[in-house]
């Protein structure tokens, strides 16, 4: 075995391994650096819609050209208005798709590549589609590349390099879609799990977690959620109806913890099936609610306000409603007429859609489960 399919090798096995962790890809590019036989090594994207070039890894350039590039010099590269001509496995080579003229008038050429030693660069598309168009790029110093041809080598990795690419990228887009659903899950006030057909929690929002530290009548044990006294038989009927094996899954609800606290609110639903974990024998989950029913509906202001442009009069009116106030209570509560009420209560209607107290009720209880961090949050819309 050649020194250069050992180091092929082993940037294949770098690169896959760098689809989750991926300071390996570092290791993978300089071994492909060593076998073209370059001074650098990059991979880079190219985003049309936004018209930037990211260069995700790259290998032996400062930070401070890294920086020019991504800054300025990317637009400037001759190499853009070339490349399309390149397909997928080929190689572009500057020196034979550029006239010598182009690269002596080229400011890419002649005060940037220059400026850090580099002479010229050779480019082979690895993935296009919506994302963006990747491609691994070697620069080359002074009259190192003039005669380069694409070792074996490194054409036998080019394949594994756009699967481990495009896992990558998949993986990236999991993560991004996880951080998402964890921040609007922390966002939510009402308090949520998923549980299985034992009870064991597999996910519980912060609302959750603090509801089971506030309430006596539920808590956790053994990572399973349990409920004590009289209400456990019922809580474990509602879980297994709806994680019910091959019978019928249906939702359900119970009203917990009159005895010994303030009431809880507990409806039990099933989730779709596919959405079992792989492993356990892929046992049904249940989605589990939780909502204290003297707990009033918490929606600040602010929101209001900018959503609908009320006024904070207007929007301390809507919120009475949504509480449960009546016009002369809220009137009393405000120390106003009932006149002014009744036009408060007008404007609202007008500006929010609705034309009737139940709709303003059903309306603005839907922002009820949303938590707005921040003293003064700002909507934007559209």
């Amino acid at each position: 075995m050649t020194n250069l399919t050992r180091l092929a090798n082993s940037a294949v096995e770098q690169f896959y391994e760098g689809i989750t962790a991926p300071a390996a890809w570092q290791d993978a590019l300089n071994s492909l650096r060593l076998i073209a036989g370059s001074a650098h090594v990059a991979l880079t994207t190219w985003e049309r819609t936004r018209n930037i070039t990211v260069l995700h890894e790259s290998i032996e350039l400062p930070q401070k050209c890294r920086q020019q590039f991504s800054d300025y010099y990317h637009v400037l590269d001759p190499t853009r208005d070339n490349i399309d001509r390149i397909a997928v496995g080929s190689w572009y080579i500057d020196r034979q798709h550029l006239n010598s003229r182009v690269i002596g008038c080229s400011p890419f050429y002649q005060e940037f590549m220059r400026d850090y030693g580099l002479d010229s660069i050779i480019a082979t598309p690895l993935v296009r589609d919506g994302t963006g168009d990747s491609f691994l790029v070697f620069q080359f110093g002074l009259n190192e590349a003039h005669s380069w041809c694409a070792p074996l080598e490194l054409c036998e990795v080019l394949p594994h390099i756009r699967r481990a690419l495009l896992l990558r990228r998949r993986f990236s887009a999991l993560a991004i879609e996880k951080s998402i659903c964890a921040d609007v899950l922390a966002g939510l006030q009402t308090p949520l799990l998923v549980v299985d057909a034992t009870a064991r929690i597999i996910i519980a929002n912060k609302a959750a977690e603090s509801a089971l530290k506030k309430y006596r009548c539920i808590n956790i044990a053994a990572e399973r959620l349990v409920l004590t006294g009289v209400d456990s038989p019922h809580f474990a009927s509602l879980l297994a109806h709806a994680c019910g094996g091959e019978a019928r899954r249906v939702a359900g609800a119970m009203l917990a913890g009159r005895v010994d606290g303030p009431p809880l609110q507990i409806l039990v639903a099933p989730l779709p099936e596919q959405h079992a974990p792989s492993s356990g024998g892929r046992s049904p989950l249940a989605l589990v609610l939780l909502r204290d029913v003297r707990t009033p509906f918490d929606t600040p202001v602010k929101l209001l306000q900018q959503l609908y442009g009320l006024t904070a009069s207007e929007a301390r009116i809507a919120l009475g409603v949504l509480h449960g106030g009546t016009p002369s209570s809220l009137a009393a509560s405000s120390s106003v007429s009932m006149a002014t009420v009744r036009t408060q209560l007008s404007a609202v209607f007008q500006k929010t859609g609705t034309r009737r107290q139940a709709e303003l009720v059903q309306l603005l209880g839907t922002f009820s489960m949303v938590t707005v961090t921040g003293t003064d949050p700002t909507i934007v819309c559209a």
